[in-house]
């Protein structure tokens, strides 16, 4: 069962290539779970035991991150539950039932996370099957704008980002912790990076080609803001710690100072239009960014403490497309739609990245730790772009939040492996 697991979360993220292939991703990962159900289902009609067992006892950890991951493991029930409410109330305010069902089914796909608790794949497993996935994304991205890539110049100088953009695909926010794992190895003391996670893993975190690879894939495809700084906000987030790292030791990583180098010449170096076009790109008079400031004012004025219900337009009759529901602004659409249970969901966020700069402010866990905070640099570009309940975004959480449980789940039993 672990392999149909892993095996399905693999294909569901390879199929996001493309508006083309439609519910592909939410076929793939259902018929997973549903066979690995009809198996545990009967296993336990031949009397073996099924579940899973926590164990809090290993001293590496704190008592606020022992804390944190359980109530992690126990997030998803409250997770589901929200989904349930937010349809009860949508179908209670008269929202045609298709739209209801149709608005962030990807909140659903939640129900991989106990899945994954009961069938305890290894984290070496997950891990590569990201990597893959990562980089067949990335082979797919470069492959179609491989025409900018011949005329780089126009990247930056003639046009603003907004305006560069050739492709978009969710399958993209796979390639995060690629970058995130690949430049933590440039800044961050090697002892820290086992050698147990598969040898393609190991390899290509150590690549300098592969990372800088890896920034090409996640800047030029889509030339999207929300991209852009999610990418700045992991790479500045792994000179932090490397920073910390360093004081504490006394010493700083030498690839800070070679950077400080870098960044410096090529500062000067860049034209003055790079930055104009930059500031430009971020500012509130940029097209798409004034569309964003638009919707959050109407979104604000609609929020209702149980919120709207899944599938409920405006009614102010503002709408981004046909059916209504949808909007950029995925967060607040969120509590628009799901009101006060929209907590859930955003706790779950902050504990997945909480319990992971933890163990890394802790040096305890810090490879897998500095990969969950990459499978999460998607919550940076959903703020701006309607992928937070994508099935792509939702299976990464599951696998961050499971990656962070994994130490505390005691041996399976061998009735579900």
């Amino acid at each position: 069962m672990r392999s149909i697991l892993v095996f399905g979360i693999f294909i569901s993220l390879l199929l996001v290539y493309g508006k083309e292939l439609g519910d592909a991703p939410y076929f793939v990962l259902l018929l997973s779970v549903s066979l690995i159900v009809l198996v545990c289902l009967i296993k336990f009609t031949q009397g073996h035991s099924l579940g899973f067992k926590q164990n809090y006892s290993i001293k590496d950890f704190s008592l606020l991150d022992k804390y944190l991951s359980s109530t992690l493991i126990w997030l998803w029930i409250l997770i589901i539950s929200s989904w349930v409410i937010g349809v009860l109330v949508g179908i209670v305010n008269g929202v045609d039932s298709t739209l209801v069902f149709r608005n962030f089914f990807g909140m659903v796909v939640y129900i991989i996370f106990p899945i994954m608790l009961i069938v305890s794949p290894s984290l070496r497993s997950l891990i590569i099957m990201i990597y893959l996935s990562g980089m067949v994304q990335m082979f797919y991205g470069l492959e179609k704008i491989y025409g900018l890539i011949i005329n780089p110049e126009s990247l930056y100088i003639e046009l603003s980002i907004s305006e560069m953009r050739s492709l978009y695909s969710t399958g993209f926010i796979v390639i995060f912790p690629l970058f995130m794992v690949g430049a933590a190895y440039q800044f961050l003391p090697k002892r820290y990076f086992p050698n147990d996670h598969g040898q393609i893993v190991t390899r290509l975190s150590k690549s300098l080609f592969f990372t800088l690879l890896t920034l090409l894939a996640l800047i030029v495809p889509a030339m999207s803001k929300g991209y852009i700084l999610a990418t700045g906000i992991l790479f500045f987030s792994v000179l932090y710690f490397s920073i910390s790292y360093s004081l504490r030791a006394g010493r700083i990583h030498k690839n800070i100072m070679i950077l400080f180098v870098f960044f410096v010449v090529l500062l000067y170096l860049m034209p003055s239009s790079f930055y104009e076009n930059i500031i430009y790109s971020f500012s509130s008079q940029e097209v798409s960014n004034a569309v964003r400031n638009e919707q959050l004012g109407y979104l604000v004025s609609e929020f209702t403490i149980l919120g709207n219900g899944l599938g409920s337009s405006l009614k102010s009759g503002y709408m981004r497309e046909d059916a209504g529901y949808g909007f950029e602004l995925t967060y607040l659409n969120i509590i628009h739609k799901l009101g006060v249970f929209s907590v859930f969901l955003f706790l779950s966020y902050i504990i997945t990245l909480a319990v992971a700069s933890i163990r890394i402010a802790r040096k305890v866990y810090v490879f897998e730790s500095i990969f969950v905070i990459g499978l999460m640099g998607y919550l940076v570009v959903g703020a701006g772009n309607p992928l937070l309940l994508s099935p792509s975004a939702v299976v990464l959480h599951c696998v961050a939040m499971y990656i962070l449980v994994k130490p505390f789940l005691k041996p399976l039993s061998p009735a579900v492996r």
